[in-house]
Order: structure tokens, then C-alpha cells, then sequence
């Protein structure tokens, strides 16, 4: 068995199980009270989420960015966050489109991909009128 699917059922059987019983013990104090069987679904639902994003975030696979296409244009690429993205995409070996305002940095970050195992990526000076 493949082991995504694996862990998903596992995770499934898991949450299920989870679920009923909390349910179980709601229906229990529902005769009862009516306020502790609400609240109990409350963190039901709360439990029920919380273990959701824990699946999305640790057992599915990020996705890969050539999912999304063959090219990438990055803005702002001379610097901080841009900079990142022009350094992990071009890694991913993808198609990336540099937009940058100077054109001296953007001279600079096309020497330094190029030094790297990618090959050399278009570019696009703005300039505002």
C-alpha cells in the first residue's frame, strides 16, 4: 500500500474513532444537561479542525511549483522575500521572470543565478515614468 494512502487512512480511522466517542459522551449528558452537550459539541468541532490542519500541514506533500506552470515572474526580486523566491524557484529549476526597479541589483542577483546550476533566466526592467 502506498504509504500517502496509508497514513490517510490511518488518520481517518483515528479522527473517526475520536469523533464517536466524544459523541457518545455528548449524547450522554443531553438528558442531562443541555449546555454541557453543547459545549461538548463545540470542542468536538474544535478537535475536529484542529486535527485537520494537522493533516494538511504534516501528512499531505506541499505542493511541487511546477504544479502551477512553467514559468514564474517574481517582482521585487533584488531583494528579501523576492530575492528567496528567485533562489528556490530557480533550484526547483523553473522558469523565472525577474522585475526589478534598479537595474544594477538586478545585474547582480543575474550573476549570482547564473554562478548557480540553473540556466540564464530573462529579465525585465521597469521604470516609472
Amino acid at each position: 500500500m502506498d504509504p500517502k494512502t496509508k497514513n490517510l487512512l490511518i488518520f481517518t480511522l483515528q479522527a473517526i474513532a475520536g469523533i464517536g466517542g466524544v459523541a457518545w459522551a455528548c449524547l450522554n449528558y443531553l438528558s442531562s444537561d443541555p449546555f454541557a452537550a453543547l459545549g461538548q459539541f463545540l470542542l468536538v468541532v474544535a478537535a475536529w479542525r484542529a486535527l485537520l490542519s494537522m493533516y494538511r500541514r504534516l501528512i499531505l506533500p506541499a505542493k511541487h511549483p511546477r504544479s502551477y506552470g512553467k514559468w514564474a515572474v517574481v517582482t521585487g526580486c533584488t531583494d528579501g522575500i523576492g530575492k528567496a523566491y528567485v533562489d528556490y524557484l530557480a533550484a526547483e529549476g523553473m522558469n523565472v521572470l525577474l522585475i526589478s526597479r534598479t537595474e544594477a541589483k538586478l545585474q547582480e542577483q543575474m550573476a549570482e543565478l547564473e554562478v548557480g546550476p540553473s540556466a540564464p533566466l530573462p529579465y525585465c526592467l521597469l521604470r516609472a515614468l
